[in-house]
């Protein structure tokens, strides 16, 4: 009798029970940072992302015609006596010798930094090159992409938020490293450096830290899918990005959203978030495209059914077109040199400001432009009445499922934030709220989803925050298909508040609303009566009176003839946050919205 077929949820139970035990840490590593082919290996990384590092290739240059051999001998013995002292990062004031003190500090510097990241390599024993060649991964990443694996999820660690805690930071670097002096000695370079610099040196070890328990639940799910002769799984690491390629079995549905959920619990021990706006979830098999290590990935079908990927390079800025090293400017001949006047130096002023102006509003304009998109996932847009400031900016998500030359109608949600998302980054108010529960479900969540940014957090009514959302609205639904039947709102705290003002100032837009954590206005309840209403509450709210007054706002609706559903919830801890994850991450509000529709 055959095998019964594994279940997906087999499957992910496996997965979990066989990740649970941790590597032993590791003694003596101090002893392989001093030695000479890992310093070589290091300047190696060094002299290639030069740029990245705040390298002058000059100086770089300058060392090696001086003799790289006796720098790198001298940075040994200095390691393996102990006196090597971390410097301070600073900008060397331009001077004819490239090799002046600070530029040969911070060339040491980071070699010792490449160092400990190769020690770091082995510690978190990552399962695929992080140093490949560009070209190289992208081939990889193409291959398994024509092999079928066509949905895709992908992560760059640099590009997560947050300030780093460098107590938290060494406390999880000492579970798998218990050698004291490399320790102390990454301690002592973190502290050398201003907080605002800490996160990109910390990036590549924290890429190493977080990765790794992913990688080895990742390396069980593909075992198992191996059981069944085909690689049902792919994965890679490249320098700072992580990878995940499944194939359309629908028992693996659940890797993809597992691992981000997994590097979001991973990167908040250190108070890190993962940046929705940069994620990347791609279906190529619906024409989504993938840019990933300078490249842009498309797959198409031939009329066999086959995938084909082709890629290209993408296009960098000029001043980064030649990877070779500049050349010494020399100064212009004194019978070539031309003195302008101050009515000239206006005119040339104004002449680059208002070619600068232009260049503006065409990139916006470009960025925003409808009929080339084809991207799915999260898409960070401008309000067209802002393309000269680019100050409005919010981001929709397109569901997988949107076929950009078809005809069908979405759904549409529009999210307001809390107080503490407002600014204009453009990609903050995607990182809590209804933001994580987007991209968790990413490959099913049927919504097009608006997250317009409060400038002042308030969404007070009549206020600018709330007409920019009512423009970021108008301008999705003339670039997407939204069927203007199924427009719901929905806000937590502040933006909860603002759910209300928005619903009473034009009732006629939404077939229902879903404010979390926000009393309401019992007066304008004759306003709202006729929308379908669901309103979440936390039991035990921190401020006592908030309870008392949403059950207000309810009976308010009721008395004026309206039916809303309330819910309080119990236990979910004295702040709203902790309310609205419970509520987002539950698929019965999203099913009660789609039971609703204008008439």
């Amino acid at each position: 009798m055959p095998d019964e077929p594994i279940s997906g949820l087999d499957i992910s139970h496996q997965v979990c029970m066989q990740t649970q035990q941790l590597p032993q840490p590791l003694l003596q590593v101090y002893g392989e940072l001093c030695n000479m082919d890992i310093l070589h290996l290091a300047y190696a990384d060094v002299r290639r992302d030069f740029r990245d590092r705040g390298i002058d290739p000059l100086t770089l240059e300058a060392l090696e015609a001086e003799g790289l051999a006796s720098f790198l001998e001298q940075l040994l013995q200095d390691l393996e006596s102990h006196t090597y002292p971390p410097t301070a990062p600073c900008q060397p004031e331009p001077t004819k010798d490239p090799l002046e003190p600070e530029s040969r500090n911070a060339v040491r510097d980071q070699v010792v930094l490449a160092a400990l990241h190769l020690v770091f390599e082995r510690a978190w024993a990552p399962t695929a090159p992080q140093r490949s060649q560009p070209e190289e991964a992208i081939k990889w990443i193409a291959a398994a992409i024509e092999k079928g694996l066509t949905r895709i999820y992908a992560e760059n660690i640099e590009a997560c938020l947050g300030v780093v805690d460098c107590d938290r930071f060494l406390a999880k670097v000492t579970q798998r490293i218990a050698d004291l002096e490399v320790v102390g000695l990454l301690q002592k370079i973190l502290s050398t450096r201003p907080p605002s610099s800490q996160r990109k040196l910390v990036a590549p070890f924290l890429a190493s830290i977080v990765f790794d328990g992913i990688e080895r639940m990742l390396r069980q799910a593909k075992a198992i899918g191996r059981q069944e002769g085909f690689s049902h799984l792919e994965y890679a690491r490249f320098e700072h990005d992580l990878i995940v390629l499944s194939d359309p079995d629908p028992r693996y549905e659940w890797i993809l959203p597992a691992v981000q959920k997994r590097l979001r619990e991973e990167l908040s021990e250190f108070q890190f978030e993962t940046n929705s706006t940069q994620t990347q979830w791609v279906n190529m098999a619906r024409g989504g495209k993938l840019r990933l290590l300078g490249y842009e990935l498309r797959a198409a079908s031939d009329s066999s059914g086959k995938i084909h990927v082709r890629y290209k390079p993408l296009r960098k800025p000029k001043h980064l077109q030649s990877e070779a090293a500049p050349s010494t400017p020399t100064k212009m001949e004194p019978s070539r040199r031309r003195k302008l006047d101050g009515k000239s130096l206006r005119w040339l002023a104004y002449a680059l400001a208002a070619g600068a102006l232009a260049v503006t509003v065409l990139t916006a304009i470009l960025w925003n432009r409808p009929a080339e998109l084809t991207e799915h996932g999260f898409i960070k847009r401008i309000c067209p009445r802002d393309l000269a400031t680019q100050k409005t900016r919010y981001v929709v998500f397109v569901p997988q499922s949107y076929e950009y030359n078809g005809t069908e109608t979405y759904p549409l949600i529009l999210y307001l934030h809390d107080a503490g998302e407002r600014g204009h980054d453009g990609y903050r108010q995607v990182q809590t709220g209804l933001g994580p529960a987007v991209t968790g479900s990413q490959y099913s969540f049927p919504f097009i989803t608006l997250f317009p940014q409060s400038e002042n957090g308030g969404w007070q009514p009549a206020s600018d925050d709330l007409n920019q959302a009512l423009d970021a609205l108008a301008d999705v639904k003339k670039s997407f298909r939204v069927d203007t039947k199924r427009l719901y709102l929905t806000g937590v705290g502040s933006g909860g508040l603002g759910t209300w003002h928005l619903a009473a100032e034009h009732p006629e837009l939404w077939a229902a609303i879903a404010p979390i954590s926000a009393q309401g206005y019992p007066e304008k309840a004759a306003l709202i009566k006729n929308i379908p209403c669901w309103c979440f509450q936390a039991q035990d709210e921190y401020f006592a009176d908030r309870v008392e007054r949403a059950r207000a706002m309810i009976q308010a609706l009721k008395d004026a003839g309206g039916a809303p559903r309330y819910t309080e919830m119990p236990g979910v801890g004295p702040y709203h946050n902790m309310v609205f994850d419970r509520v987002y991450e539950s698929p019965k509000i999203f099913e009660w919205l789609l039971e609703h529709r204008l008439p």
